[in-house]
């Protein structure tokens, strides 16, 4: 049976061959640059897990033996493929133990996830550039805006560039420069922004919308087995 999923109709997964099943949430993309991380926190047990269990197949293993099953073991041995792509090898006793689909690259979910973090590194972009806008005018600009409007739109970008300018001349930090060449250059473009951020939030819940995937199940033959040289 599946954890965190549920068949189209409900019915029970635990004799099943094939079965349209309907993910209640996408798998999480783990960057390379974050997996150290995995060590400090149980992230995959508690956040990260996409269970299937699939019981009644048989396995001379028993349940919960040999929980990796990846290599062959004779007539045990199955191949899960889902949408027709096959996404690995698996013994009886590994689906009656759970396999946790949510780190197997190769399901439909999981490239699903892929274009959704695409987006949101766009979005996260975006937003960075807002956010050191944002910084400039409050943590140096107050002066300057007491009694003028924040909109893009009634700027005086001449007297804004003077007033940075001076800001620097009279309190000696270069190094505000490229920071306020940012702003400078962005402040121009928050009305734009602010369409780009809110465009790719709405992509990006789109596209992360679960979808439901035809299961099947296979005794493994020969040539389903990865072979490495």
């Amino acid at each position: 049976r599946p954890n965190n999923s549920k068949s189209k109709d409900g019915e029970d997964l635990s004799m099943v061959v094939e079965a349209v099943i309907s993910e209640q949430a996408l798998p999480f993309v783990i960057a390379d640059d974050q997996r150290k991380a995995l060590g400090l926190v149980p992230f995959v047990k508690d956040f990260n897990t996409e269970l299937l269990q699939v019981l009644g197949l048989g396995d001379s293993g028993g349940i919960g033996s040999n929980p990796g099953g990846l290599k062959p073991s004779g007539g045990g041995d199955y191949k899960l493929s889902i949408d027709g792509v096959k996404v690995g090898v698996f013994s009886g006793a590994a689906l009656a133990f759970g396999v946790n689909l949510a780190l197997h690259k190769r399901t439909p979910q999981y490239l699903q996830a892929i274009q959704v973090r695409q987006v949101l590194m766009k979005l996260w972009a975006v937003e960075q550039m807002d956010r050191r806008v944002k910084y400039v005018e409050h943590q140096f600009m107050k002066p300057f805006y007491a009694n003028r409007s924040m909109f893009a739109a009634d700027v005086n970008f001449m007297e804004a560039e003077k007033y940075l300018v001076d800001y620097i001349m009279e309190s000696s930090r270069k190094n505000l420069n490229q920071s306020f060449t940012h702003y400078l250059k962005f402040k121009r473009e928050e009305a734009n922004l602010e369409v780009e951020m809110q465009s790719l939030r709405t992509q990006a819940r789109a596209l992360a919308a679960p979808k439901p995937h035809t299961y099947t199940l296979e005794r493994a033959r020969q040539e389903d087995y990865d072979h490495h040289p």
